[in-house]
């Protein structure tokens, strides 16, 4: 089918649509993913119109360069398979629909797939929900393994070594973020063997937050990054150097990594690191869900701490207040927290105090 076929073809197509190829080398590598014909819906989304078109033109000379978009073509294009994926898009403030469909070609090294999809600006339950069964017991896994225990970071460490066996990585790993101070907080982590990748502490010295500025600009509005093999370790070392070196220092040849979001606020990162490539979709898919339950869950427990010291501690000295002490003499009263050893209790009373504190 020549190129004026699959622009008769695209044009058909009432919805956003283009039709991509790529060619194939012997070796197993490929050429750049390019957009060989475009309905005036998709040229409309990425800015063009119909006079400014090029068949034939790499796709990221329309749009960024998004990691997720080149392995779901070629999984396309490799596997003849049908790909449908519901993703949140941050460069369009939206969710998208996906679904890539591969097309018969007359060139025995050139394939080709159709490419459509549809936004709306909030997620929509019934398509997160339309997952495979493998996808879905995974999630469900998640869900209950957060209600185990009350104590959360256990809780956490037992989800993070379900999803690093999941993905048959050798890590798994949720650092959390603080852009305002330019802080980090490892929350959880599971690693195989923990000589070749030490725990996360290692690697957060006073410069490692410069690391973490540039994942903003690598997802450049995709809901998560995905390295596959050496080529696109390549690329990573164009784009960003800095992180290029940390993956290369941790023994790192192929990463996932999704931003942990709620309230339009990223509060860290998820990644697996030395996955099973071979499941990268189903990987992909999964976690897409997980990572927002798990970000609605990390958001939840942050806004519980924050109010139990608002409660407990006075905002001005940061000293426990009168309800810590209650909290206190309850936990002692009732055993849960029993003293050791002779203590006293001292009773000040200062007259005062509020005119200094207010100066």
């Amino acid at each position: 089918m020549g190129i004026l076929d699959y622009r008769s073809f695209v044009n058909q197509i009432s919805k956003i649509a283009c039709v991509v190829s790529v060619r194939l080398e012997p070796d197993g590598s490929h050429g750049d993913i390019c957009i060989e014909a475009a309905n005036d819906a998709y040229l409309q989304s990425v800015g063009r119109d119909a006079a400014s078109f090029e068949p034939g033109k790499p796709y990221h000379e329309y749009i960024g360069r998004e990691y997720n978009f080149e392995a779901m073509s070629l999984k396309c294009i490799r596997e003849n398979h049908l790909i449908h994926a519901y993703v949140d898009a941050e460069l369009y403030n939206a969710w998208m629909d996906i679904y890539l469909l591969p097309l018969v070609s007359d060139e025995e090294d050139k394939g080709y797939c159709l490419f459509s999809y549809e936004m709306a600006p909030q997620a929509n339950a019934d398509k997160l929900a339309d997952v495979s069964a493998k996808t879905a017991l995974q999630v469900l896994r998640t869900a209950v393994k957060l209600r185990e225990t009350s104590d959360f970071r256990a809780a956490m460490n037992s989800v993070i070594e379900d999803i690093r066996k999941y993905c048959g990585a050798s890590s798994c790993r949720i650092l959390l973020t603080d852009f305002k101070h330019r802080t980090c907080d490892p929350l959880c982590e599971s690693v195989i063997d923990p000589e070749k990748y030490p725990r996360m502490e290692y690697y957060l010295d006073n410069s490692f937050f410069t690391v973490v500025d540039t994942w903003v600009d690598l997802l450049a509005g995709s809901n998560c990054v995905i390295i596959h093999d050496e080529k696109d370790m390549e690329l990573l070392h164009q784009k960003c150097p800095i992180w290029y070196e940390s993956l290369r220092h941790a023994n790192v040849y192929n990463i996932v990594m999704f931003p942990l979001k709620a309230n339009n606020e990223i509060l860290g990162y998820m990644w697996a690191i030395n996955f099973d490539i071979s499941q990268t979709l189903n990987i992909k898919a999964t976690l897409e869900i997980t990572t927002f339950i798990l970000a609605a869950e990390i958001a939840n427990q942050q806004s519980l701490e924050k109010t139990k010291k608002m409660s407990t501690t006075d905002l001005l000295t940061d000293v426990h207040n009168r309800n810590a002490m209650n909290d206190r003499i309850q936990a002692i009263s009732s055993g849960e927290a029993p003293l050791t050893g002779n203590y006293g209790i001292v009773f000040i009373d200062l007259n005062g105090l509020k005119i200094i504190n207010d100066i």
